[in-house]
């Protein structure tokens, strides 16, 4: 049967289709067509389409199999760009279309080809041999990709043991999921949802975990922050042995850190005299092993700091370079120590020097608590750091300070909240950690030392409020920032004239270069740095440090949250901090983080201080959100 129809080829977008003509709007140049294939409606300028100039039969011999390689091998060795009108006609002839059909068959099959053709600018261009070759490569590489993520699939479902080398993938797929990327497999994921029967990530995460897919102490936050412990150099430099001939010149020494604590940077020396006391505060000089310049360095100025976590820290160098230079219990160590001699509680002199310590014994504080009122040395210690917190507060914006909580893990990995609740022997420590970089900075001033200096402006309009809960707690309003510049200037939240930060080393990328500084000033009585090198340094840094700052918030709140998930905690007690315009900032003071409460989700009218019961109906760790959040009577 011969058709009598009008049938017209026309351009939509980058794609060909094949239309019957309804009508022809002369004025307007726009014809009005019903698509072949879809029977939809639509309406084409005339200069988008082609009249299909042979004429075709209407039965229906559907072409089977339409193999574009041959065609566009023939029509390559003529040109590489044809006119649709041109285009058509050699595929006509090529394939042998006699059908309506046919012709529609093959507009299809070009619409889907994006190997051998491309249509751009009512042209048809054809791929070089190159460029489909690279193609094609791409094609079965997707396909093997598909057959990998199909038997990842089925191991999981199936319960069987998935083999980390075979699927490297998918897990890699997996991981840019949780790391945050936009740029993962949307179906891949849901089909992992569906078959772990996860109504959410951390349901996902604890699966996978079940699976050995992940160990346990991963966590999709530390991908998204970029947190890690995988350092880009190896530590060969076996220091225990560099030292191990320096005992007859060691002075004994301990430390006192948290109980959890690998990367002791401080220690302390004290001995009575007749009529005074000879106090060292060591802090750990790895100058002689490695310097700025070293891949242990570059790594670390990458860092900044060490972040600190129930399960796992990230730390500022590795591992096994941290256990080498540490101040561990049995070692001898180099260090950079201030002697100081102090008489009737009196400090009478204090000098810097290089030294080598024996580390005798790394105390924990709930240890040393114990020896501050046993042992006399100890006792004058405590008596001593709280005069001079009394002296120092005197003329410091701030004289209170909230007790230090932090999420902990015990050896199954179950969290549980720690409480410093006023501990003498945590005070001991932080007060001669402060002693301690006041006269390092005193004498980097003396000595016309460049050095990183830690200023704070006067805090004119400080607004301190006591909050009395157990424990008792301070909320700061209008505080003034600290600044970091090689210009000395008081430090006036710690009541100092001046304030350099290097007791912590190992922790601190800053503080390593204080430390470097000064070895070098004691060895070579004159600087390593000059003052524009700091500066750069302190700009260089200045965006990455409040970065970092903010990473370890985050990274605190998160293990918070993670408890509350843990315990099964649906209700909150917190405190305002601020009131903005739709909504209250609040301080969940028991677990020491923020958050906000929308004023639309509040029965009542809250101002600063005021303390808050709030419910929720659940936690979203991948943004560090508490959920529908409401107040409570």
């Amino acid at each position: 049967m011969v058709n009598n129809n009008k049938y017209l080829i026309v351009e939509i977008g980058s794609k060909l289709y094949l239309g019957i003509e309804n009508s022809f709007d002369k004025k307007k140049r726009k014809h009005t067509l019903t698509l072949f294939s879809s029977s939809s409606k639509v309406e084409v300028l005339s200069k988008n389409t082609h009249d299909l100039i042979p004429t075709f039969k209407l039965e229906d011999d559907r072409i089977v199999d339409l193999e574009f390689y041959d065609f566009w091998l023939s029509l390559l060795e003529e040109k590489n760009l044809y006119k649709v009108d041109d285009f058509i006609d050699q595929a006509v002839k090529f394939f042998s279309i006699q059908s309506i059909s046919g012709v529609n068959t093959f507009l299809e099959e070009f619409n889907a080809d994006f190997l051998y053709f491309k249509f751009i600018d009512k042209n048809i261009y054809l791929n070089s041999e190159e460029i489909v070759e690279k193609i094609s490569e791409n094609i079965s590489k997707k396909d093997d990709r598909a057959r990998i993520m199909e038997s990842f699939i089925q191991c999981l479902s199936n319960e069987s043991v998935i083999d980390e080398m075979k699927h490297s993938l998918p897990i890699a797929a997996i991981k840019c999921y949780f790391s945050g990327s936009k740029k993962y497999s949307k179906s891949f994921i849901s089909l992992l949802m569906k078959i772990s029967d996860s109504e959410n990530d951390e349901d996902l995460v604890n699966f996978l975990k079940s699976k050995k897919i992940f160990n346990a102490s991963f966590e999709p936050f530390n991908l998204a922050n970029n947190l890690n412990n995988n350092f880009s150099y190896k530590n060969n430099l076996s220091l225990a042995k560099k030292f191990s001939g320096k005992g007859d010149l060691a002075i004994r020494a301990f430390t006192v850190d948290d109980s959890s604590t690998y990367d002791y940077d401080d220690a302390i020396t004290i001995a009575k005299l007749d009529n005074s006391y000879i106090l060292y505060v060591h802090i750990t000089n790895f100058s002689d092993l490695f310097d700025y310049k070293s891949d242990f360095a570059l790594e670390a100025k990458k860092r900044l700091n060490t972040i600190y976590g129930p399960i796992e820290n990230f730390n500022l160098y590795s591992h096994d370079l941290i256990s080498e230079i540490s101040l561990r219990e049995g070692c001898i160590r180099k260090a950079i120590s201030i002697r100081f001699e102090i008489k009737d509680y009196e400090i009478i002199s204090a000098s810097i020097e290089n030294t080598y310590i024996s580390i005798v014994k790394n105390y924990s504080y709930e240890e040393f608590e114990l020896l501050l009122k046993n042992k006399e040395e100890f006792n004058f210690l405590n008596k001593l750091t709280k005069l001079l917190y009394e002296k120092r507060i005197k003329d410091a914006d701030f004289k209170l300070f909230n007790s230090e909580i932090s999420i902990k893990a015990d050896k199954n990995n179950n969290l549980y909240l720690k409480v410093m609740k006023g501990l003498d022997s945590y005070k001991v420590i932080s007060e001669l950690m402060i002693l301690t970089n006041y006269f390092f900075s005193e004498y980097f001033i003396e000595n016309k030392i460049p050095g990183l200096y830690r200023n704070q402006k006067k805090s004119e309009d400080l607004e301190v409020s006591i909050i009395g809960d157990n424990p008792e707690f301070y909320f700061y309003r209008k505080v003034s920032p600290v600044n970091i510049s090689t210009t000395p200037s008081p430090h006036f939240g710690l009541g100092l004239k001046s304030y350099i930060q290097m007791t912590s080393p190992i922790r601190r990328y800053l503080d390593s270069l204080m430390i470097w500084q000064l070895d070098h000033y004691l060895k070579e009585n004159k600087p390593l740095f000059s003052d524009e090198l700091l500066n750069e340094a302190s700009l260089t840094n200045i965006n990455s440090l409040s970065s970092n700052k903010d990473k370890s918030k985050k990274n605190q709140k998160f293990w918070a949250l993670k408890f509350l998930i843990q315990e099964e905690i649906k209700f909150l007690t917190g405190y305002i901090y601020a009131s903005l315009k739709d909504k209250y900032v609040v301080f969940f003071n028991e677990f020491n983080f923020f958050d906000s409460i929308m004023k639309k989700n509040c029965k009542k009218t809250y101002y600063n201080d005021d303390v808050i019961e709030v419910s929720f109906e659940y936690i979203d760790l991948k943004n560090l959100e508490i959920k529908s959040m409401s107040d409570v009577d």
